[in-house]
């Protein structure tokens, strides 16, 4: 068992932490099952990744639950001066009556 191991399997018997991510791109949809070491989709400056996997993810015809988690944090919008292109990716992503919109808890849990 590794440290990081280690450290999950501290927090998963000692604290009522029910979830956490990585800052590991999986660069995939998939439900995953260990919600203490969530990979999520993509980071938020990977923009062309991020465009590229909301291409596909909007094309997606399966009865499968997919997740499409993009992860960042908003300052880095200012500092990197991407809001606008942020901004393109919602506006591809949103108002689909085919995707279910909602937090980490509304999601993962």
């Amino acid at each position: 068992m590794n440290h990081d191991d280690r450290v999950v399997e501290l927090i998963r018997k000692h604290t009522k932490i029910r979830y956490a991510r990585t800052i590991t791109s999986s660069y995939s949809f998939d439900v995953q099952e260990d919600l203490l070491q969530f990979q999520p989709t993509v980071y938020h400056l990977e923009f062309d990744k991020m465009m590229e996997l909301g291409e596909k993810f909007i094309k997606l015809k399966t009865e499968v639950p997919q997740i499409y988690y993009v992860w960042g944090h908003s300052y880095e919008f200012d500092y990197y001066d991407t809001w606008d292109r942020f901004e393109e990716f919602c506006k591809m992503m949103s108002g689909r009556g085919d995707i279910y919109y909602g937090t980490n808890r509304e999601v993962l849990l």
